[in-house]
């Protein structure tokens, strides 16, 4: 069973923002700092439920957010993501984001409220081929090998050899699989 829930009340959904916090932030404090607070905000979980069901994941609302951001829209929050700070006003301290975001949803809910309802996120890409390159390789070695895919990424996965893959390693080390694609792909492994 994943540990996503079924989104269909704001405890659900609260639930969902806790594991995104955990399991996909590793690598966007912002985003994990924030799914903290979201999940104890009823406000915000209310706002986002107005989204179509399929869609009510954290990922929707931070990138309608962001969406806004990027759109011109003045607010503190923007100092806390580098794609629109000013120079100078970045602010690295994501942990007290959560007050400047609150007030950024309060201000602009109207407008959310629609890009929710009439958005959607595309979460299929080539990037996250980048484990299952290496698979590859490492079989394509032993004998022709072919690939099937059955699921939502419109085939997208198909395409995998004609990609250049970058592994940086924990050593900082950098070794590459693939084609001489122009498409590179850049994966970091990390230890814990």
């Amino acid at each position: 069973m994943s540990a996503y829930q079924r989104p269909v009340d704001a405890l659900a959904l609260a639930q969902n923002f806790r594991v995104f916090a955990n399991a996909d932030c590793a690598n966007e404090p912002l985003y994990a700092a924030l799914s903290r607070a979201i999940a104890r905000d009823q406000d915000i979980l209310e706002l986002l439920l107005a989204a179509p069901y399929r869609q009510r994941r954290p990922v929707l609302l931070f990138a309608a957010t962001h969406d806004l951001l990027l759109a011109g829209v003045e607010h503190p929050l923007a100092r806390f993501y580098r794609s629109v700070a000013r120079e100078g006003e970045m602010r690295g301290d994501v942990d007290h984001a959560f007050p400047a975001f609150a007030d950024f949803c309060a201000q602009q809910r109207d407008t959310l409220r629609t890009s929710l309802c009439e958005r959607t996120t595309q979460t299929n890409e080539v990037g996250r081929c980048a484990a299952l390159r290496l698979v590859l390789a490492g079989l394509q070695r032993e004998r022709p090998i072919a690939l099937v895919d059955v699921g939502c990424s419109a085939g997208l996965n198909l395409l995998v050899d004609r990609y250049r893959f970058s592994y940086r390693l924990p050593d900082t080390s950098v070794h590459t699989v693939g084609t001489e694609s122009p498409v590179v792909i850049a994966a970091t492994f990390e230890t814990d």
